[in-house]
Parts: structure tokens; C-alpha cells; sequence
């Protein structure tokens, strides 16, 4: 989906995704255009569970919190 893009990482499970990359200018971008292609398919992105942090904040995905080199 997101080639050619230009975003880092891309993980997918199920209506769940995260995009990853070093560049947050490019992943601010890359959720706006998330956002409409979603929009043109008449789905949206729930505006609570959407947010560009850095990776040693840690992350919740599919109800897994994930840090560098970690997982809980």
C-alpha cells in the first residue's frame, strides 16, 4: 500500500497498521494521505488511536507494547 511512498516500515494485522520511519515530516504526511485514501474507500481513521511518537516512547500495536529491542 505504501509504495513508492517513501515511509520506512509498514505493519499490517488485520484493520491495524503502523507505518515506520526515521523522518517525521514524511510519517505526518503519510498519515494524511493514509487518511484519504482510506476516505475514498468511505473508511476513516479513528482519531484516538492515531500518532506519530518517536519508537522509545514505545508503542501499543495489536495489544503488544514495543520498544527498541523489546516487546511486552
Amino acid at each position: 500500500v505504501t509504495a513508492g511512498r517513501g515511509g520506512g516500515a509498514y505493519v499490517r494485522y488485520c484493520d491495524d497498521f503502523a507505518i515506520l520511519s526515521d523522518d517525521r515530516r514524511r510519517l505526518v504526511e503519510l498519515r494524511g494521505w493514509a487518511a484519504e485514501f482510506l476516505a475514498r474507500r468511505r473508511l476513516i481513521l479513528h482519531p484516538g488511536k492515531q500518532a506519530v511518537t518517536p519508537s522509545r516512547s514505545g508503542v501499543t500495536f495489536v495489544g503488544y507494547r514495543t520498544w527498541p529491542g523489546r516487546c511486552e
